[in-house]
C-alpha cells in the first residue's frame, strides 16, 4: 500500500482467516531492503523449496521485493528495470520504466514482471522501450529481459500444450497479445526466454477503430491453470458439472498441469465436490452439498504437509452459525449419501479418527490444527500421521434446518500426502 502523500509505501501480510495484519514492512530510507518500498503496486506468490514466497513490484524504485511469508521477513530486492544504456538497479527518474503486474507461473518456477516504459527510447539490452523481466525463483535473479510492445502492462500465465506454461502479455499501445515462453528448450534455464508468438486482438468488426484491442488490461487464460484453482475444475471432470468445452480443455492438460504445485507447494487436493448425487437435489459443485445457508461447506488448508514443520491447519467455512462440527480423518475414500451430504472419507486400512467437536461460532467456521502434532498426542499409533502417508479429511457438522431434513451435513474431502 501507499503511505501518506509521497511515494513511500509498505507491504503487509494478512491472516485471511482472522483478517489480522501479522506484520507491516514500511519504507525506510536507511534500510537496504525497505528503501525499495516506493509505490508497491502488484504482487505474485508461490512456494520455493516449501517456503511461501511473495514477489512485490515497486513502481518508483524499479525493484521486485522478495518476501518470506512463512517467516514474516523481507529477503531482498531484484532490479527489473533498465536505463537506456542497459544499466539495472536504478530508480524511475533514471530509467523512466515502471514494473507493473508480476505473476508467478503455476509451477512456481518463474516470475514474469511486466515493465512499462514512459518513453519511446529503446534499451541497449532489448532494442525495445518495454520488456518483461523473467525471474528464476530458484536463484531469485532476472535471467532474461524479453522485449515487448509499447505500453506493456497486463500479464498472466496459461498452460502450454504438451507441458509448461506461457506468459501472455497485453499492452496499452499495441493491439496484440504477446506470448512468451520462459524456457523454450525445456532445459530449466530461462536465459533463452523469448517471444514465441503474437495474437492480433483487433477483430475488424464494423465500427472498430484504430485502438480496438489495446488497453493493456488483465489477462485471464482459460482454463485458469494456477494452483488451488485448476484442481477444483479437474475434480469436476466426468461428473456432469462441466461443459463439453471445459472438458475439452482439461483433456489437453498434462498430469503436471492438472496438479501444478509440483515440488514447491503443499500436496493437498480437494475432491468429492457435490456436483451430482446430492441427497435431495442440494448440489453445490464447488463445495460440499448445500446446507441451510444456501451453499455447501468448504474445507481449506493453510501451511505445509511437512511432518517436521507441523503447521498444517484445516479450516471449514460456510457452516450454519453456532453449530457443532468436527474433523474426520481416514485413509479410505468413497462417495455415498450421508445426511444432507456425500460421505467422501472412510476408515480404509488404518481406521477412522475423529478430532474434538468445535463450534462454528457466529461466522460459521471452525479450524483444527496443527493436525500432525495433534494426531501424535491423541490418536493410537495407527492414526498418527507419518512421512509418506496420504490421509483424507472431511468436516461433519450439525445443521438442524438443513434442506434434506437429516439435521447434519458434511464438507467435501481434502486429500493430503505428507512429507518429511
Amino acid at each position: 500500500m501507499f503511505k501518506g502523500l509521497g511515494v513511500a509505501g509498505s507491504i503487509s501480510i494478512i491472516d485471511t482467516l482472522s483478517g489480522d495484519v501479522l506484520v507491516e514492512f514500511e519504507y525506510d530510507a536507511n534500510d537496504p531492503i525497505r528503501s525499495a518500498l516506493l509505490m508497491p503496486i502488484a504482487v505474485g506468490e508461490c512456494h520455493v523449496d516449501g517456503v511461501s514466497t511473495a514477489y512485490v513490484a515497486n513502481v518508483v524504485s524499479g525493484m521486485v521485493t522478495i518476501v518470506d511469508v512463512d517467516a514474516l521477513a523481507l529477503i531482498g530486492n531484484i532490479p527489473v528495470t533498465l536505463a537506456p544504456d542497459g544499466q539495472t538497479g536504478l530508480d524511475l527518474l533514471n530509467t523512466l520504466q515502471v514494473p507493473i503486474q508480476t505473476p508467478v507461473s503455476p509451477d512456481e518456477r518463474w516470475v514474469a514482471t511486466a515493465v512499462l516504459s514512459l518513453t519511446t527510447i529503446p534499451r541497449a539490452n532489448t532494442g525495445s522501450p518495454d520488456h518483461v523481466a523473467i525471474i528464476d525463483t530458484s536463484v531469485n535473479e532476472v535471467v532474461a529481459f524479453v522485449p515487448t510492445p509499447a505500453g506493456t502492462h497486463g500479464i498472466n500465465w496459461g498452460a502450454k500444450l504438451g507441458g509448461g506454461y506461457y506468459a501472455y502479455v497485453t499492452s496499452q499501445h499495441a493491439n496484440v497479445l504477446t506470448i512468451i515462453d520462459p524456457d523454450p528448450d525445456g532445459d530449466g534455464d530461462g536465459h533463452d526466454a523469448a517471444v514465441v508468438g503474437t495474437i492480433l486482438l483487433a477483430n475488424g468488426s464494423p465500427g472498430a477503430g484504430v485502438t480496438d484491442g489495446v488497453g493493456g488490461q488483465g489477462v485471464k487464460p482459460l482454463p485458469l491453470a494456477h494452483d488451488g484453482w485448476i484442481q477444483k475444475t479437474v475434480a469436476l471432470s466426468g461428473t456432469g458439472g462441466l461443459s463439453a468445452e471445459v472438458e475439452g480443455w482439461l483433456a489437453l492438460l498434462t498430469d503436471d498441469q492438472k496438479k501444478p504445485e509440483g515440488p514447491h507447494g503443499p500436496d493437498v487436493q480437494p475432491f468429492c465436490f457435490c456436483a451430482a448425487g446430492a441427497p435431495c437435489g442440494n448440489e453445490d459443485p464447488s463445495a460440499g452439498c448445500a446446507n441451510s445457508t444456501g451453499a455447501g461447506a468448504l474445507l481449506a488448508h493453510m501451511g505445509s504437509t511437512s511432518v517436521t514443520s507441523d503447521d498444517l491447519v484445516l479450516t471449514t467455512t460456510g457452516l450454519p452459525a453456532n453449530q457443532f462440527g468436527l474433523l474426520f480423518m481416514g485413509s479410505g475414500e468413497l462417495e455415498l449419501p450421508f445426511g444432507d451430504g456425500l460421505l467422501c472419507v472412510g476408515p480404509g486400512s488404518t481406521g477412522g479418527f475423529r478430532f474434538p467437536p468445535r463450534s462454528s461460532g457466529p461466522d460459521g467456521s471452525f479450524s483444527e490444527g496443527p493436525v500432525v502434532g495433534f494426531t501424535h498426542a491423541n490418536f493410537p499409533p495407527s492414526g498418527r500421521i507419518l512421512t509418506g502417508q496420504t490421509w483424507s479429511f472431511l468436516a461433519w457438522y450439525r445443521d438442524p434446518t438443513g434442506p434434506c431434513g437429516a439435521a447434519f451435513n458434511v464438507s467435501h474431502g481434502l486429500r493430503a500426502t505428507f512429507e518429511p
